[in-house]
């Protein structure tokens, strides 16, 4: 199973340089794909409850930054295999935990996103990327995730 990388550009991440440092480390540790959020406009308040979290609340708050989904790709351009795509809501989402992989690549589940927010500074990214993907198992992984 490939697994692609969610959030870019958004919060702290929505900064050139953490995008780049996300889309270098990524690559570097197997993610097959990097997708944008497309939450460009956010509500002050939330009166609906949101359904991929315990909470009910969207993880992210309405005055974070947020690039427009074209634009965010375009800063991951110092990696050698830009993003692929823009995600979506599909109507399902598994909270994000390595343990669930077997039963959806059993199910048919080709590509899996995990959604995750880099640090604020570019200089702990590459740190933070190398735990999120040996969490993942993809550290090392020639053919990717």
């Amino acid at each position: 199973m490939r697994l692609g990388w969610h959030a870019l550009g958004i919060g702290v991440g929505a900064r050139p340089e953490i995008i780049r440092a996300v889309a270098v480390g990524a690559e570097r540790h197997g993610f097959a794909t990097l997708w944008p959020g497309e939450h460009v406009v956010m509500l002050d308040a939330q009166t609906s409850r949101h359904p991929y979290s315990a909470d009910g609340r969207i993880a992210v708050p309405a005055d974070a930054d947020c690039f427009d989904p074209l634009l965010a790709p375009t800063y991951a351009s110092a990696s050698e295999r830009p993003p692929a795509g823009r995600a979506h809501d599909r109507g399902r989402a598994v909270r994000p935990d390595p343990a669930h992989l077997p039963a959806l690549a059993e199910a048919g589940v080709t590509q899996y996103v995990v959604v995750a927010v880099p640090p604020d500074d570019p200089d702990d990214v590459p740190g933070w990327v190398a735990e999120l993907a040996a969490r993942w198992e993809c550290a090392g992984s020639a053919a990717g995730c």
